[in-house]
């Protein structure tokens, strides 16, 4: 597989924050339930977090780029990485309506008992601040990697 400079950019960041959100969500999972967000255990994960993307995107750049001089962004490039900005606030604003629906239902709205019961399947549900906040670091996960996929696709259609 033959990548451009740009791709090979834009695909080692989509695998980096890949293993930085599957690291967090990892170790949020192992955290007990009821852990407050302003706690030591999630001062220590929120730490290792940052210490990582830092260390991890200056080797990724490294890597990826290497001695070779970053090229200057172009019309086209301008435009790829507008219409991926596009892709990813649509999926991210779908993505935050779905799930604060989701949790608004899940907390004992009326909902009618049906032969599917999704009563049941709703309210079964808790929410704690850790996995509200788990859930949001996978929605901004999911808008960044659908940025990068548009903005792969696009250089690779030649657009």
């Amino acid at each position: 597989m033959d990548l451009s400079n740009r791709a090979k950019n834009i695909l080692g960041f989509m695998i980096f924050e890949t293993l930085l959100t599957a690291y967090f969500l990892w170790h949020a999972k192992r955290l007990p339930a009821d852990t407050p967000l302003l706690s030591e255990p999630m001062f220590e994960l929120i730490l290792a977090v940052i210490l990582l993307s830092i260390i991890g995107g200056i080797l990724v750049t490294a890597i990826v780029n290497g001695t070779k001089n970053k090229e200057a962004a172009d019309e086209r490039d301008k435009n790829i990485e507008a219409k991926a900005d596009g892709y990813a606030y649509r999926t991210l604003v779908w993505s935050i309506g779905f799930f604060l629906a989701f949790l608004y239902a899940s907390q004992g709205a009326e909902i009618a008992d049906s032969p599917y019961q999704i009563k049941a399947i709703l309210t079964s549900f808790t929410f704690t601040p850790l996995r509200v906040l788990s859930a949001m670091v996978l929605i901004l996960w999911l808008a960044e990697t659908v940025k990068y996929a548009v903005q792969l696709r696009l250089y690779r259609r030649g657009y």
